[in-house]
């Protein structure tokens, strides 16, 4: 299931749970592969700030975007 909302959506799956993945660098990373359909698949949890990062996973993978606005990166 897949609500959108003015900040952002959440995602609910039996598989995955219930997260949210808000509107800006990850969310667009995320969509341009492909969304919850494409190679990174559904979120698996929240978005997180580690260290000088935010960084959100998902079922094949892991956004990370830096604090100062860098461009985002994705490990496999």
């Amino acid at each position: 299931n897949l609500q959108n909302f003015q900040r952002g959506m959440v995602l609910s799956s039996t598989t995955t749970g219930t997260f949210a993945v808000l509107n800006g660098p990850i969310r667009n990373t995320w969509g341009s592969f492909g969304g919850s359909g494409g190679s990174l698949g559904w979120p698996i949890g929240d978005q997180s700030t580690v260290a000088d990062t935010v960084r959100q996973s998902f079922q094949r993978g892991t956004i990370i975007v830096p604090l100062s606005g860098g461009t985002p990166s994705v490990v496999f």
